[in-house]
């Protein structure tokens, strides 16, 4: 569940860049600084796991995601909010993590079927996880 948590900011990050108010490149720059960072981060992740194994990994990640969330939640200035959103990507890219593990405990007949439960949990989480956001 919460390797879904960035879609739950993706339909705030407008109502953020007012607040704090930014231009429109600016609020766009702060939306897509997410996948900029995960282009970067991704490898180095993938890496990691090798070295430190996929289970700590995968948890550090997951506790670094809700911190940056947390962080993302309560910044007061634009640069806070853009800290946050670079560290929750950086350290919180456990989806290349969490196929990992996939692929690990997976037999190699039912890898297909695994990958294809993940994928429909994430699109799932990316529908929800807005309109969750909205009425909370």
């Amino acid at each position: 569940m919460l390797l879904l948590i960035p879609s739950v900011l993706i339909p705030i990050i407008y109502l953020y860049g007012k607040q704090f108010g930014l231009s429109d490149f600016q609020t766009s720059l702060l939306f897509s600084i997410y996948s900029i960072a995960q282009f970067f981060a991704t490898p180095v992740i993938g890496k990691l796991s090798n070295c430190l194994g996929r289970k700590p990994l995968l948890i550090i990640s997951l506790a670094v995601n809700v911190l940056a969330n947390l962080i993302a939640g309560t910044a007061t200035t634009a640069v806070i909010l853009f800290i946050a959103r670079i560290l929750d990507e950086i350290t919180g890219k456990n989806a290349s993590v969490a196929q990992a593990i996939i692929s690990d405990v997976t037999i190699p007949e039912k890898c297909a079927q695994g990958f294809v439960i993940y994928g429909a949990a994430l699109g799932l989480g990316f529908v929800l996880n807005p309109v969750t956001s909205l009425l909370a």
